[in-house]
């Protein structure tokens, strides 16, 4: 499926914080989490996080329409927050364009643009997105893998997207 990826601004952040929503509904499944007084979830401050010079993200979009969106980070369970040190902290699909494997190559995109190690940390309790990410990491992905127990039942994968 071919996609174009639209750097997070402030100009563009009202998209993001729009499909944040959803993408919050979608994870409380397995993290309970309820909405406040006007009916929204609150979550950590996205205008916070894109002024956080360390963050970065894109806006999917499939023939101009918006299909989700990717975060990138430096917040760690396993890796240093060092230089050379990222994490994919969240990504999410519109279900239109879920089944349709734009997750992982978005994903495949987002760690070949960049040169560094890599962690990533499944939603927790998510037997779905546990899945994802080993399809992702373990079958025919060119970089060596590694799975961590962070926490009881709590997983983290890295690799290095460095020196290939």
């Amino acid at each position: 499926m071919k996609f174009e990826l639209i750097k997070i601004t402030n100009e563009n952040l009202y998209i993001l914080k729009n499909l944040f929503q959803l993408y919050i509904h979608d994870i409380s499944k397995e993290l309970p989490w309820d909405v406040n007084s006007d009916g929204l979830f609150e979550a950590y401050s996205l205008d916070d996080w894109l002024n956080n010079k360390n963050n970065f993200g894109y806006i999917i979009y499939v023939e101009n329409i918006v299909a989700g969106f990717v975060m990138v980070d430096k917040e760690f369970k396993v890796l240093e927050n060092t230089n050379n040190n990222l994490n994919l902290s969240e990504i999410f699909i519109l279900n239109n364009y879920k089944g349709k494997g734009l997750a992982k190559a978005v994903a495949l995109k987002i760690f070949s643009s960049h040169s560094a190690n890599w962690e990533v940390r499944p939603v927790p309790k998510s037997e779905s997105a546990y899945k994802f990410w080993e399809n992702v990491l373990f079958k025919n992905f060119p970089y060596k893998t590694t799975k961590h127990e962070w926490k009881e039942n709590r997983f983290a994968f890295t690799f290095s997207t460095k020196n290939k």
